[in-house]
């Protein structure tokens, strides 16, 4: 649609590039009118969505960590393409609930080792709640093509109870879990206590050695402060002078030998280091190394065990990420420095308490995540409690010039004034991340509710098989003929009738990270039943997800630039498989293809046209950018109205329709049905898909979009409602050869 008149068609550019699948795109683009009132179907129970929403008060409950993912091997979540993401359970299915011995509805956030592998430049990812908005923060850093980099992360549960991954480059991932925080009221065991930092362990001390290749060793930490009875430990793990490529890993002396690392190190030589959060025995661990090296461990605190005393003291508050502090005048709000770089032995003193989810009282400490930025060379960070006495040790530490290098730090507040002091030893830029704080005695704990909110309720609805005929006519095109004939002027004999498959139902994810309301939501799902109305075709929920927004080529046909499918579009469905379609909300940002005014984009991959001019979709889509289609309030009648027409007419796209505008003329003899003479303008332009957004419009199909679906999937086997089932066949039975890319803007 365009961006300036209803009335005027948008511009396009045709793309062609001889690959090994079948893309067919529409796009909207949008203007900013308003337009009368209009009731918004399912726009009850309203639960706005905040930035930063704060969960429950939670105790710390150790495992033996536990890999649930590692994107080399698993058949559903592969090696992330650039500026994309995945949701995934950590707890429900992984082992982790059972492993930490609670409910799974228990468990607030968790405990989290990220690592990015073999990265495809330099670049960030980041962790947060599925269903809340993506923040600017990060947690892994890469400075270097082919960076591996590990990275603690405290990362709440969002929607689905999931976490969210994304990445700004190409990279694999693995998620080792730690452990979890768990709902609790006053209680003796899982409270954060803290100390020091003090160094426990150090392979360059008297007495003690380097790790051998292959060596594990027993380390006792009760000397150090950390009780018998601790449940666990927060330590900052330290490679150094490591003798080759390969990692140190850290578990609990009392448990077997877990599969999962804690510091990775890239070289002989090589210097990196991680917070490690983990359970202990006696208060004793375990550290294996697989190349050998040195090590440094400082103890930061503890988790207090059942000899506690019975209190809310200590019990961890996560809420969704957010920035505190970046020294890069490009941060706007957060350049707290004026921009300028932090110089070497220069305090910093960063305001923590009464700002994103951290009261102005009661909090004690704070789970940052602290990244140095190019400092000038080797050197080190430290974090404390401003008027506290300077440590010995450093919470962050970069071993050369120019890296990128982040580290997760729990830190202690100091109690007068809310701040933390950030002191680095080299000139550098800093950025400091939050995703929770510790209580403080005597505060009072947040009232329970969890990180992220929205109601997702797509209901039961089944729609009824499709009559024989058509009950309808008006004006109406297919999207692969349309294509052909805006491209030569001829439209294809036989007619290209691309539709989804009518013997079984079709699965879908939802994205609402951007949601403001419930009320935006109930727009996209029923402009999903508007669909199941009119197809016959039932479309079924499989969960919420932060994929499929990036719809670039190379994810969504990774089968066209590597045999290795590196790539992945589409999210795992709850029952196995995939899903076979994504409808969300996004921006210019993370969907690149909606700049300019575009406010939608939906179509789907098409592998083969049959000769009778039939053909399959896989691979759908619909992109909706919200921001553009908000008009006052964010649940105004005008924007909810302006929401549904422009998911609706995005899927009419998804499902096979085309465009149907006035400058086109169908009747002039070129062969298949379109617009047939006789329609008026008028007709045509009330169509919900005319290319121009009419605000004014009820988002609703009309005669001549009821009248395509109708041809489209009225005759197609299976068509009654009750012949439905089955699953779509994997990929890997599709024939990807001889076929185009074609994309419409």
């Amino acid at each position: 649609m365009n961006a300036t008149s209803r009335f005027t068609k948008s511009s396009r550019t045709i793309r062609r590039w001889t690959v090994v699948a079948s893309l067919a795109v529409s796009v909207l683009i949008g203007p900013g009118l308003t337009g009368s009132n209009v009731e918004a179907q399912g726009a009850a129970n309203l639960v706005a969505k905040a930035d930063t929403l704060v969960g429950s008060a939670s105790a710390y409950r150790p495992i033996n960590p536990i890999r649930i993912l590692d994107t080399r091997s698993d058949p559903g979540i592969k090696r992330l393409w650039i500026g994309s993401a995945f949701s995934i359970d950590p707890i429900t299915t992984t082992g982790v609930a059972e492993a930490a011995g609670v409910n799974a509805a228990d468990i607030t956030a968790v405990i989290v080792n990220t690592t990015l592998v073999k990265t495809g430049s330099r670049g960030f990812g980041t962790v947060w709640p599925t269903g809340s908005k993506r923040q600017v923060t990060s947690t892994n850093n890469a400075g270097f093509e082919g960076h591996t980099i590990p990275n603690l992360v405290i990362a709440p549960l969002g929607l689905d109870q999931k976490i969210s991954v994304y990445s700004s480059m190409t990279s694999d991932i693995i998620l080792d879990v730690l452990g979890v925080f768990v709902a609790s009221p006053a209680t003796e065991a899982g409270r954060f206590e803290a100390l020091g930092p003090i160094r426990a362990f150090d392979s360059r001390d008297p007495g003690t050695s380097d790790f051998d290749a292959g060596s594990t060793q027993t380390i006792d930490l009760t000397p150090f402060g950390v009780p018998a009875d601790a449940t666990g430990a927060v330590l900052n793990v330290t490679a150094i002078r490591s003798k080759a490529r390969g990692f140190f890993r850290v578990w609990s002396a009392g448990d077997s030998e877990p599969a999962h690392s804690s510091v990775n190190v890239l070289s002989e030589n090589y210097t990196a280091g991680n917070q490690v959060i983990s359970g202990v025995d006696a208060g004793s661990i375990k550290v294996f190394s697989a190349s050998g090296g040195g090590l440094t461990i400082d103890v930061t605190g503890y988790f207090t065990g059942n000899s506690a005393e019975s209190t809310t003291e200590g019990l961890y508050v996560p809420f969704s990420p957010g920035r505190l502090f970046d020294s890069r005048a490009t941060s706007g709000p957060t350049a707290l420095n004026g921009g300028n770089e932090i110089g070497a032995d220069e305090a910093i003193e960063l305001q923590v308490s009464g700002r994103l989810g951290i009261p102005n009282a009661g909090a004690k400490a704070v789970a940052f995540n602290l990244t140095g930025i190019r400092a000038t060379g080797r050197g080190f960070v430290k974090a404390y409690p401003t008027g506290a006495a300077e440590p010995e040790t450093s919470s962050l530490n970069y071993a050369a010039a120019d890296q990128v290098v982040p580290n997760h730090a729990i830190t202690s507040i100091s109690p007068s004034t809310g701040q933390v002091t950030l002191k680095p030893s080299r000139m550098t830029h800093l950025a400091v991340d939050a995703s929770g704080y510790f209580l403080a005695e005597g505060a009072v704990p947040p009232a329970p509710s969890p990180a992220a909110t929205a109601t997702v309720d797509p209901g039961t609805f089944v729609p009824a098989a499709l009559p024989a005929s058509a009950p309808v006519s008006g004006p109406y095109d297919f999207l692969y003929d349309r294509r052909s004939f805006t491209q030569s002027g001829v439209r294809p004999i036989p007619t290209i009738k691309a539709a989804w498959n009518s013997c079984r139902a079709l699965r879908y994810a939802l994205n609402v990270d951007l949601a403001q309301n419930d009320a935006q939501i109930a727009m996209l799902i029923d402009a999903i039943e508007e669909m199941e109305l009119y197809t016959g075709i039932d479309f079924q929920f499989d969960g919420v997800t932060s994929a499929g927004m990036n719809i670039d080529e190379q994810i969504l046909l990774p089968e066209s630039f590597s045999p290795e499918l590196p790539h992945k579009y589409l999210p795992p469905a709850r029952n196995g498989g995939d899903v076979d379609l994504v409808v969300g909300f996004s921006n210019d940002s993370d969907t690149p293809e909606m700049g300019g005014g575009v406010i939608g984009v939906g179509g789907s991959i098409l592998a083969g046209v049959k000769t009778d001019g039939s053909a399959e979709p896989t691979r759908g889509f619909a992109v909706i950018d919200l921001a553009d289609l908000i008009v006052g309030e964010p649940d105004s009648p005008i924007s909810l109205r302006q929401i549904k027409t422009t998911t609706t007419h995005e899927l009419g796209h998804l499902m096979g329709l085309g465009h149907v505008d006035t400058t086109l003329n169908f009747s002039q003899g070129r062969g298949g049905p379109g617009l047939a003479p006789g329609f008026s303008d008028a007709i045509i332009e009330d169509q919900l898909m005319f290319p121009s957004l009419n605000p004014l419009n009820t988002p609703v199909f009309k005669a001549g979009d009821q009248r395509g679906l109708h041809e489209l999937y009225a005759n197609r086997p299976c068509a009654a409602k009750d012949s439905l089932g089955g699953s779509r066949p994997p990929d890997t039975d599709i024939d990807w050869s001889d076929a185009e890319i074609v994309s419409e803007y």
